[in-house]
């Protein structure tokens, strides 16, 4: 891809400078994460990601890591979105997270 340099990317034709991004992927879909991944690739970013499909994961991921954004399907069948929402919104959590956003499928 490219080299990192003071948490830029920079890429291979030089002209674009991708910013860094942690992001955490609720998502049972691996396939629906990579289009997310994929899309924010797109918007300029160059994300380092996690995809966790479970409470248990969930807790692990937030524990082991500051993320600036989590992303969250409403569609998953063992693990709803406001739970997820729950888990971050604790006090000794909910400072660590910058944004929770989401993703609605129609």
């Amino acid at each position: 891809m490219g080299s990192r340099a003071s948490g830029l990317s920079f890429k291979e034709d030089s002209s674009l400078i991708a910013k860094s991004i942690r992001v955490l992927i609720v998502e049972d879909s691996a396939a629906d994460a990579l289009i997310l991944v994929t899309e924010l690739r797109r918007g300029g970013y160059d994300p380092t990601f996690e995809r966790v499909e479970t409470s248990d994961a969930m807790t692990a991921a937030l524990a082991n890591q500051k993320w600036d954004i989590v992303f969250a399907d409403n569609t998953m069948a063992h693990f709803r979105e406001t739970e997820a929402l729950v888990r971050i919104a604790r006090p000794s959590i909910s400072k660590m997270i910058y944004r929770f956003l989401l993703v609605v499928r129609r």
